[in-house]
């Protein structure tokens, strides 16, 4: 498993010129460099509309989606106006940049099997989020990659990522997906 974070995010310097573009192909390339094989993505918030658009950009790097707080309309300029909201200057900044980029980007959808989890209050994640990105992904013939969502009772956009639940649903996912998976609970 590796992780990568945002600029100005954990471990990783502010990067002051960085859009969504510049980030997806610094996300690319990372996963370009530790697989020759296509990798599972894992993205939470803004990382997993970041992860939404590699996909469809470099759909053979990528196996399996699993999107977390996931939204598909851009909510930063809203969030920006919170109180309190990144008082981190440099994350602030980056909030700002990507605030102003619309999103999705363009029309290319991923075509990987995903799994969307969020919140049952997540104001962030909604249900009309998860429908919206179940019609781009629904073809003509009602048809489309296969898609699982889990909405977890009484979490929001923080805190659904201690839910052990929603742990157990990432795990039955790569583990039903992937040949010869074993994985523990």
């Amino acid at each position: 498993m590796w992780s990568v974070d945002l600029p100005a995010h954990g471990k990783a310097a502010p990067a002051p010129l960085a859009n969504r573009e510049s980030l997806c192909r610094e996300i690319i390339g990372h996963a370009r460099s530790i697989s020759t094989e296509p990798i599972h993505a894992v993205g939470y918030s803004l990382g997993a509309q970041l992860v939404y658009q590699c996909a469809a950009q470099d759909p053979a790097l990528f196996s399996h989606l699993l999107l977390g707080g996931f939204s598909m309309v851009n909510r930063l300029p809203a969030a920006l106006d919170a109180p309190g909201f990144l008082v981190a200057p440099a994350q602030r900044d980056l909030a700002e940049r990507l605030a102003s980029e619309q999103f999705p980007p363009g029309p290319t959808v991923p075509c990987q099997p995903a799994l969307l989890f969020s919140g049952a209050d997540d104001a962030w994640s909604t249900p009309g989020d998860h429908a919206a990105f179940l019609a781009r992904r629904r073809r003509h013939d009602r048809s489309g990659p296969p898609t699982d969502v889990h909405v977890e009772p009484r979490r929001d956009h923080v805190n659904v990522v201690t839910s052990k639940r929603v742990r157990q649903a990432a795990v039955e996912f790569l583990a039903g997906r992937t040949p010869g998976a074993a994985h523990g609970h």
